[in-house]
């Protein structure tokens, strides 16, 4: 699946995802990406807190770094 902005922003952070101190297109690479390498498995279970779906920058910024991540390993 390819992700859009439109489904990150109603299921990850809300409107405002200008909040995310990266471009949105990046934002929507790095979902694509992490879904690629790790899995959508990996990505819902990645915004679970105590049981329950947590929304906002920093279940988002976890997807986002952990892209960054690959990208520093790899360098």
């Amino acid at each position: 699946m390819t992700w859009r902005l439109e489904d990150i922003e109603r299921d990850w952070i809300g409107p405002e995802v200008s909040a995310v101190a990266v471009s949105p297109d990046s934002v929507i690479a790095a979902f694509d990406r992490t879904e690629r390498t790790l899995g959508r498995e990996w990505i819902e279970k990645s915004r679970i807190s105590v049981g329950n779906i947590v929304r906002g920058v920093s279940p988002t910024l976890r997807v986002v770094n952990m892209v960054k991540s690959w990208r520093f390993w790899k360098m």
